[in-house]
């Protein structure tokens, strides 16, 4: 996401990557779209490091939302993940609060958490 300032404003944190792509699911004639803003964190993440990590995806989530639209595809699920070294767990719970939900038009998610080297599939169940 660095360099991008045609769809994110320099000023604003921007997210490490987004991902979009079709599942091989159909649901109603048509493969299912993602877009999904990913922050990645080495180290250990604490409570203090979550709102920049929300403002980094909510970053990560406007441009997508830009892109899928320009393209004719507003009906992409959104699944924001951060990546993580290590966290304890009251910081991963602190994650489930209602400020740290990413908007997308009139929906909200959840930013799931997925341990470095574990799969970035295992957040879109």
């Amino acid at each position: 996401m660095d360099g991008c300032d045609a769809l994110a404003p320099s000023d604003r944190k921007r997210c490490d990557f987004i991902l979009f792509f079709e599942s091989g699911k159909r649901s109603q004639r048509r493969p299912r779209r993602w877009a999904v803003p990913i922050e990645l964190k080495s180290g250990t993440v604490k409570a203090p490091d979550l709102e920049a990590i929300h403002e980094q995806i909510q970053c990560g989530a406007d441009v997508a939302r830009k892109l899928m639209s320009a393209v004719g595809g507003d009906g992409a699920s959104l699944r924001p993940v951060l990546g993580y070294g290590s966290m304890q767990r009251h910081v991963s719970l602190l994650l489930t609060r209602s400020e740290y939900r990413v908007e997308i038009g009139s929906r909200n998610e959840l930013i799931r958490a997925v341990a470095c080297g574990d799969m970035v599939g295992d957040a879109l169940k």
